[in-house]
């Protein structure tokens, strides 16, 4: 069976480094030294994503930042928004797109002309249109922020790595990243003024009381994903989220006070960082059969013509009746239906916490009802992808 998610990047040793590898001071040394040669500034280790672009949006020199972000996007980058007092400020992606470019940056500026910040997000592993961005932030006075949760990685069309370009950048080392630590972010701080707010002292350590769970997950995704064929599997993840042994990736406690990373998640990223071009290639050789053998009208534009600078973390494809698709893919053992994202600011479970408005941004809306993530995780082989294509072609042609 072929899963999307619940630790489908985990490989047998790295079940066994999460339950009892123990890493150092010396490997969460070697990680910041790591991200300052790769992306510059300054840096600081935490344990979620959402809190390094939390402490990032808390330098901004503004009690209640106004940020911009993207319409199509995970409710933790507004967790982290919310957490400073500020406000999130929607903006719509371009049709058939995953990203924003200038011109709905320009059109939301023009109504919200007090903004502090801009998020680019890099949907999926799809580089934004970033100079333009760039020169627009630099014209506005606006703090630009590379959120590289999908993206650690990637190249812009200009050439620059993604990550490189911001003020800021914040990456993420949860599961089924790119870099994949089980937990861990980073805070990238370039603008030196900015980092002049920064703190040298490490955050607060980790509670037991949640740090435990990382060390199990792995192992309790591969036993669900194990059984799944049998039917206990879903019996199984039931049961772990029931009893608190594992949890939903967007139902962590929100983004302050900020936590430090555990020296083992840091060891394990410096492993995801070692063999991360590997790990790229490998992803666009299975994003690229998707994109060459798939009917075109289930394409989306940007994503396809971005595979070998992008990391196609996901590979995405739209579809007018989403369900029956997912559900015809269930029937060969190809599980889809843990999609990036399937509302606004998602999940939906979370999306009226949020300040979102319907209509606010119809492009992001649209797309949620249509799009359908294929895997390019290591546990999909080449031939299982050409597969998977023809399974979706004969579905199309129904």
């Amino acid at each position: 069976m072929i899963f999307q998610s619940l630790g489908s990047n985990y490989t047998g040793n790295d079940v066994l480094q999460a339950a009892f590898g123990l890493g150092s001071e010396s490997d969460a040394k070697k990680l910041t030294n790591l991200l300052i040669e790769r992306y510059g500034g300054d840096v600081q280790l935490f344990y979620k994503c959402r809190e390094a672009l939390a402490a990032g949006l808390d330098l901004i020199p503004y009690s209640e930042p106004r940020v911009a972000i993207i319409g199509f996007t995970c409710y933790a980058v507004y967790q982290a928004v919310e957490a400073v007092g500020g406000e999130a400020i929607y903006i719509d992606q371009a049709k058939d797109s995953l990203n924003f470019t200038l011109t709905e940056l320009q059109k939301v500026y023009k109504k919200h002309t007090d903004l502090s910040a801009v998020i680019v997000q890099n949907t999926l592993g799809v580089p934004a249109p970033i100079r333009k961005i760039r020169e627009f932030c630099d014209k506005n006075d606006l703090i630009l922020i590379e959120d590289l949760a999908h993206s650690i990685g990637a190249e812009y069309a200009s050439g620059e790595e993604v990550g490189t370009v911001g003020d800021m950048t914040c990456l993420s080392f949860s599961r089924d990243k790119v870099v994949d630590a089980v937990s861990g972010g980073a805070l990238v701080v370039r603008n030196k003024d900015l980092a002049k707010g920064m703190t040298s002292d490490r955050p607060k350590k980790l509670a037991k009381s949640i740090g435990w769970r990382d060390r199990i997950y792995p192992f309790l995704a591969m036993l669900v994903r194990a059984n799944y064929f049998i039917g206990l599997g879903k019996v199984f993840h039931k049961i772990f989220i029931r009893l608190g042994y594992m949890q939903k990736a967007t139902d962590v406690s929100g983004a302050i006070p900020p936590q430090a990373m555990p020296y083992w998640n840091a060891r394990a990223a410096l492993n995801g960082f070692s063999d991360l071009a590997l790990r790229l290639n490998r992803r666009r050789k299975i994003a690229r059969i998707y994109a060459d053998n798939l009917p075109t009208d289930m394409l989306v534009s940007d994503a396809v013509s971005a595979i070998e600078r992008g990391t196609n973390l996901r590979f995405p494809v739209v579809a007018e009746d989403r369900y029956s698709l997912i559900q015809n893919l269930r029937k060969f053992g190809v599980h889809v239906s843990d999609t990036w994202y399937d509302s606004p600011v998602a999940p939906p479970r979370h999306l009226e916490k949020t300040n979102y408005a319907v209509g606010a941004c119809p492009n992001a809306e649209d797309m949620t009802k249509r799009i359908v993530n294929l895997p390019t995780h290591h546990g999909v082989s080449e031939a299982m992808a050409k597969l998977i294509a023809e399974r979706i072609r004969s579905w199309h042609s129904q």
